[in-house]
């Protein structure tokens, strides 16, 4: 940011000195331009935080400078043509000064609007994140449920109790994760299929069982039978 050129002008002694009396505060140096002072007071966009209360040092100091003029054109009814000059450049300054701040200012809003806008973009990616990966367990849940339902249908088909017997904790488990989901039409319908699976597995496994104890009560009786026979024959022969 370049420096507005001002043409060189010639004061008198009497009026320099007045003019560097006036600027002896941190914000107000007759060495140092405008610009490069801006750029000394905010060097780094952090430094923009401060601006609110340099802003307030710089409207003091404005307003000192502005009755520190107004009492020497009071003050000094010959001055020449001149030195009312270099006053004009000076009120100047301090308009120009003015509107560098403002400018500032308007900026540093810009950059706390566009912050909160990303903060807000964070919070609903966050947000977009968690619900995806909920979608993804639950679908990775049903994927399981189902393989796990079909998967017993076969086994109570072909009577593989043991498979049965270990699996079944596992799916019931699962099951339990879709309490929330029970409205639903498929969660339902896999609901009824397991109570079915399981009314068929009790009946099946009942009638198993009978059928190998009255399996186990014929072979006892075959064996009593031929023991009684064999001991009959041994008896006859003697």
């Amino acid at each position: 940011m370049e420096e507005p050129s001002t043409s060189e002008l010639k004061l008198s002694d009497d009026v320099m000195a007045e003019i560097k009396d006036m600027c002896i505060t941190e914000y107000c140096k007759s060495k140092i331009g405008l610009i490069a002072q801006i750029n000394k007071l905010f060097p780094t966009e952090q430094s923009l935080t401060q601006l609110d209360s340099v802003i307030v040092a710089v409207e003091g100091e404005i307003s000192e400078l502005d009755n520190e003029l107004a009492y020497l054109v009071e003050t000094n009814e010959n001055v020449n043509e001149l030195e009312e000059e270099t006053l004009k450049h000076a009120q100047e300054a301090v308009v120009e000064l003015e509107k560098s701040i403002e400018s500032i200012k308007e900026r540093t809003k810009s950059s706390n609007e566009i912050v909160r806008e990303m903060t807000r973009d964070i919070k609903q990616l966050d947000i977009a994140r968690r619900n995806l990966t909920a979608s993804i367990t639950t679908l990775h849940h049903l994927h399981i449920l189902l393989t796990g339902v079909e998967s017993l249908g076969a086994w109570v088909d072909k009577k593989d109790y043991s498979d049965i017997a270990r699996q079944l904790p596992a799916i019931r488990n699962v099951l339990q994760f879709f309490d929330a989901y029970k409205e639903s039409e498929q969660i339902a319908n896999i609901s009824k299929q397991l109570d079915k699976l399981k009314a068929s597995l009790t009946i099946q496994l009942a009638r198993d069982l009978k059928n190998a104890f009255q399996t186990g009560h014929q072979l006892s009786n075959r064996k009593e039978t031929s023991r009684r026979t064999s001991s009959n024959g041994s008896s006859n022969n003697d």
